[in-house]
């Protein structure tokens, strides 16, 4: 026969309750890195309503030219607007936390680093573009 657990059958469990401190709503606004972060979260919206639009223009096909209209522009100037702010805060944010070690005792340079992303997403778009037009 097996031993019980041990505080098994004392019917009493302390419960404690943990401490939660109050976070007012907007605590994003306090801080520019916590804003930033905000803003750069928040340029999902206008490239899914771009996205949307040109679902809908797909869906048309050959009708009329939705994203000819002005609120077609408009969505796509902001969506444009938004995937550039999201893709040069990631190009920063992912130079400030991928550590690259060439020896144990060389780090390449964060600046570096962001060189090298900001270089390559400037070839990628080159590519894209030569081949757009």
């Amino acid at each position: 026969m097996s031993a019980p657990a041990i505080g098994a059958g004392s019917g009493s469990r302390a419960r404690t309750k943990t401490y939660r401190k109050p976070v007012p709503a907007n605590w994003w606004l306090q801080r520019w890195p916590y804003l930033r972060f905000m803003l750069r979260e928040a340029t999902s919206i206008p490239i899914a309503a771009f996205l949307v639009l040109l679902l809908l223009q797909v869906a048309r096909l050959p009708g009329a030219g939705l994203l000819r209209s002005p609120l077609g522009i408009a969505v796509s100037v902001l969506a444009l607007v938004a995937g550039i702010f999201h893709s040069i805060t990631w190009h920063i944010l992912s130079a400030q936390i991928f550590v690259f070690r060439l020896s144990e005792d060389y780090e390449v340079p964060r600046p570096v680093l962001m060189a090298v992303n900001f270089g390559a997403w400037l070839v990628v778009s080159a590519i894209v573009w030569g081949l757009a037009w």
